[in-house]
């Protein structure tokens, strides 16, 4: 059973700002995709979108995806490198995975919103639309824009929804910031450069506004937005995460495949336990209990695209998940999977995988659920944004009503 407290496509929009946002020359992250949902969904009576923690929408040549809300583990204020106490002024660096020296101090993956604005100042929200992120202009033309993760997953309500114990997901820059990474890249650097320092990426999505490429390496902990003449525009630092998000989506048997016996099944008595989930992806952006609900916990990865909703009254397993960009694995037909149009998906569904549907859920607008013929009547769900043709934006492996 399925219901949502806000509607998804409100939780996407973070995610889509993030990769949106990587267009002008504001901060943001650098790279827009798609204004599609990006959130987090939860099992049983409720796709409750827990806040989209994970900004990977339309910030501006900043970069790293949302949710994506991707912050290092929540209460990691003492990390070393924090910016808690920065005596004396940095030279400007970047250290893929953990932090950004400017000339104030160290921003680190996983420091408050209280430390960060200690060292900053105030800082000014972005200026778009479901945001968690803030932009700095500091002295000397470097741009930073940090996104702050809802770390305890708690019911935020604007304006003031970033709270001080909130932790970085990821830290973007540009202008005329000249610090470099142990490999020696920084913003002016060429995509050769960048590649023959840590290889080709995983994966590379178009962006505009402006036009440029996004390259997009989670597990060394950073993303590079390239501007039309292949120089690096905007480096954003985020969390390290041990997997990239390319796993199968086994519609059939209600799993996330990553290969070699890597899986995340979901049910709610013999599903994947959050141990595993942890060990596989690592620390996830952020995780608790799911607001106004009972047995739920939520493991929040949607800064990668995956949110898994953990079921507690028999034991901890994963119960539900949510897929969405920027996941990019598919189903195994290219032609239904994230980004497919609805007729391809539903002909799929209902030829390849044999199943019923679609019905529209009767608890969250925009879902569609369908039942899998001969397996104890299995549920998933899709939601499909508003293009023409629609298409679909989020995949949801668990009960659906």
């Amino acid at each position: 059973m399925l219901a949502m407290s806000t509607s998804i496509a409100a939780r996407f929009a973070a995610l889509a700002l993030f990769f949106s946002a990587c267009g002008s020359n504001t901060v943001g992250p650098d790279a827009s995709i798609a204004n599609d949902d990006a959130a987090a969904v939860a099992f049983a009576d409720a796709l409750v979108v827990v806040q989209p923690d994970a900004a990977t929408v339309g910030m501006d040549d900043a970069a790293a995806m949302v949710s994506a809300d991707a912050a290092a583990v929540p209460g990691n204020d003492a990390a070393p490198g924090n910016p808690d106490a920065a005596a004396m002024p940095l030279n400007e660096s970047l250290s893929p995975g953990e932090h950004i020296d400017v000339a104030q101090g160290r921003v680190a993956i996983g420091a408050t919103y209280t430390a960060v604005t200690a060292l900053l100042g105030a800082g000014v929200r972005t200026a778009q639309p479901n945001t968690r992120s803030y932009d700095w202009h500091l002295a000397g033309g470097v741009d930073l824009t940090v996104w702050f993760t809802n770390t305890n997953l708690d019911n935020d309500d604007p304006p003031a929804d970033v709270d001080g114990t909130d932790t970085v997901l990821w830290i973007a820059v540009s202008g005329n910031f000249t610090g470099t990474t142990p490999m020696n890249i920084g913003i002016g650097s060429t995509r050769a450069q960048l590649e023959a320092a840590y290889m080709a990426p995983p994966r590379t999505t178009v962006i505009d506004m402006p036009a440029g490429l996004l390259a997009q390496y989670y597990t060394r902990g950073f993303l590079a937005a390239y501007a039309p003449d292949n120089t690096v525009r905007t480096f954003t630092v985020t969390k390290l995460y041990r997997q990239e998000p390319n796993g199968t989506i086994d519609i059939a048997n209600l799993r996330l495949d990553f290969g070699g016996g890597r899986t995340i099944t979901m049910s709610p008595l013999q599903g994947t336990s959050p141990g595993d989930i942890k060990t596989l992806l690592g620390p996830p952006d952020s995780e608790g209990a799911v607001p106004n609900q009972n047995n739920l916990d939520l493991l929040n990865y949607a800064f990668i695209g995956i949110e898994i909703v953990i079921s507690t009254a028999l034991g901890d397993h994963a119960a539900t998940a949510i897929v969405h960009a920027p996941f990019y694995g598919t189903t195994g037909a290219m032609t239904a999977s994230l980004g497919s149009t609805r007729a391809a998906f539903e002909d799929y569904a209902l030829t390849v995988l044999n199943a019923t549907g679609p019905n529209a859920s009767a608890r969250t607008m925009g879902l569609f659920c369908y039942t899998l013929r001969g397996g104890n009547n299995r549920t998933f769900g899709v939601t499909y944004n508003a293009e023409v043709p629609p298409k679909v934006s989020a995949i949801i492996l668990g009960q659906c009503m």
